[in-house]
């Protein structure tokens, strides 16, 4: 419930400011109808699960985004590598575990391009995503929230992923991740 309620909260914003944004900075009229890039970053993975801890890997991947309005809203997907695994501490010989589980991981959110200089956005984005762990040979589904910058085509995006899916037993993913990327 909580995770919805966030998604609502985002997305009531995101809607709410779409006119505050035009109002003040008229760039958006000359928006680029798509952006192509490479995004490559962390991810501090974990699963949802008593004594599972963060696991810090490399991510990377192409991103792809279209325009879809006349104002700079976007709709953002693409295809990454993500290590959605988490390390587990073994309470009876004291030893750690970590548990990979290597993912195709495929992202479907939406996003408004504030204009907060010439060459400059900020773009929240909520959506959802879809994954497939290549060691468990298992589906994910989740939400993708978080927010972006752009200067010239140096892209960076700060963000959290909250998976819906059960994936051992009674376990959901969770992830906060990192990046930044060129966008061409």
């Amino acid at each position: 419930m909580k995770k919805l309620l966030r998604f609502t909260l985002l997305t009531v914003f995101v809607a709410t400011s779409l006119q505050v944004s035009a109002k003040f900075y008229p760039a958006y009229k000359n928006a680029p109808k798509m952006h192509i890039g490479v995004r490559g970053g962390i991810t501090f993975s974990t699963m949802d699960y008593g004594n599972a801890e963060v696991l810090t890997a490399p991510y990377g991947g192409l991103a792809v985004d279209f325009k879809v309005a006349k104002l700079p809203i976007y709709v953002e997907t693409g295809a990454y590598y993500m290590d959605k695994g988490c390390r587990y501490e073994w309470w009876g010989d004291h030893k750690d575990y970590t548990d990979h589980n290597h993912s195709i991981f495929i992202p479907a959110v939406a996003s408004y391009h504030f204009y907060i200089g010439k060459n400059m956005t900020l773009q929240p984005f909520t959506g959802f995503y879809t994954s497939y762990g290549i060691d468990y040979e298992k589906l994910d589904f989740g939400i993708r929230e978080g927010v972006a910058f752009t200067y010239n085509q140096f892209y960076t995006n700060l963000g959290v992923n909250a998976g819906l899916v059960e994936q051992d037993g009674d376990e959901e993913h969770a992830s906060i991740f990192l990046t930044v990327g060129v966008n061409f």
